[in-house]
């Protein structure tokens, strides 16, 4: 992936592959080139539909519908924020659990709205649908869980 930003054909990339291949793999012949030129094609392929990414350069997929819903709430603003950042940190694995310390995320991601907005947002999302609350609070022991859902 490093080279294909590089290279100006799928054939360049796929030479610079081989090449690679076989100057420093410890055992070139357990890739063939038919191999390498899968990869080389799969990834000119995710240069040719603007699919390449790193790191903070990435896309992530967000439902019209739930822009729509979370927006035409009245605290929708503070709540389409929390989700946005919500859906970046957890929404790329499905079903994924996690908690909300609030203090952290405020400090952290300075967010334009505080502490009491933040647990308003908490409480839109969950009456839209669009977090649920998969484990309650208990003293001593654990933080509530959410996951990411999407209404029924």
């Amino acid at each position: 992936m490093k080279y294909v930003r590089y290279v100006k054909n799928e054939n360049e990339l796929y030479e610079n592959l081989i090449y690679d291949r076989d100057e420093y793999c410890e055992n070139p012949q357990s890739n063939s080139d038919k191999e390498v030129r899968k990869i080389a094609n799969w990834a000119w392929g995710k240069r040719l539909d603007n699919k390449l990414f790193e790191g903070q350069h990435s896309v992530f997929k967000v439902d019209r519908h739930a822009h729509t819903t979370i927006n035409a709430h009245p605290k929708g603003r503070d709540a389409w924020e929390l989700y946005m950042f919500l859906n970046d940190k957890h929404g790329h694995q499905i079903g994924k659990m996690f908690a909300i310390n609030v203090k952290a995320i405020q400090r952290a991601y300075k967010f334009h709205f505080g502490e009491r907005a933040t647990y308003a947002a908490i409480n839109t999302l969950r009456e839209l649908g669009y977090l649920k609350m998969v484990k309650n609070y208990s003293a001593k022991r654990a933080s509530r869980l959410f996951q990411l859902s999407i209404p029924v």
